[in-house]
């Protein structure tokens, strides 16, 4: 079957999260053989994906209008207007999407859009500790992740770099730097998949103690397991 065309819109002024995630998206969609486009324009009947805190309902309901398929990604809940929400945040549920089938919200980190290149990396101990924040963006995808491939402890705002280190399968220690990573900062402290920056000597904790090292991983990597880029095009293509 022949993919309908994927068209793209993330948010490109608000951190590189938004980019990476539609990227990540967007190749698993040309994987598939469907093709991707950064406007709907002249495009027939497309998949829309929307990924950008200032979208407004008005926009996907006039796109919804013309015949495309509005997937939006989010964190902040409230979206009315959309064919299918993708909330990849810890605890989330459908209960934050009041005006949208609860069958078309997809929530939690199984949904997490996981960037090719991160099954790609050779996995070692050569880096004592990653500070991913501080760590140059100017970096391509392929070589921050390989830097952050090889750390014995990551340490990381609580967005989407967070979810890849778990995957990782690295001990991450957690700060917030911002109000939409509140939920993910939360979500992680409180459930054991991450220490907060605040622990004293955090690094030092995780190095004394190989035991909760083992103990975060093993937590970590069964929350992000990696398979979210095949889940949400399943569930677009079985409601398009």
């Amino acid at each position: 079957m022949k993919l309908p065309t994927l068209c793209l819109f993330p948010d490109r002024k608000c951190g590189l999260g938004h980019v990476r995630r539609c990227e990540a998206l967007g190749y698993g969609w040309t994987q598939a053989g469907g093709d991707v486009l950064q406007d709907s324009r002249g495009a027939g009947r497309c998949v829309v994906v929307i990924d950008n805190y200032y979208a407004t309902d008005a926009w996907r309901r006039s796109l919804r209008d013309d015949g495309h398929f509005v997937v939006a990604l989010d964190e902040l809940g409230g979206i009315r207007e959309a064919d299918l929400i993708v909330n990849k945040d810890i605890g989330v549920t459908h209960h934050l999407y009041p005006n949208v089938p609860k069958e078309n919200v997809l929530c939690g980190p199984s949904y997490f859009l996981l960037p090719h290149e991160a099954k790609s990396v050779t996995l070692s101990h050569n880096i004592p500790k990653f500070d991913a924040d501080a760590t140059g963006r100017s970096l391509s995808q392929k070589d921050f992740l390989s830097l952050m491939a090889q750390a014995d402890i990551v340490s990381c705002s609580a967005g989407g770099t967070a979810y890849i280190a778990l995957y990782m399968c690295k001990p991450v220690i957690l700060r917030c730097v911002a109000e939409n990573q509140r939920r993910t900062y939360e979500g992680f402290i409180n459930k054991g998949y991450a220490l907060p920056e605040e622990t004293f000597g955090a690094s030092l904790v995780l190095k004394q103690f190989p035991g909760l090292q083992v103990a975060l991983i093993e937590r970590g990597r069964a929350l992000v397991p990696g398979h979210g880029v095949d889940l949400v095009m399943a569930a677009i293509l079985e409601r398009f």
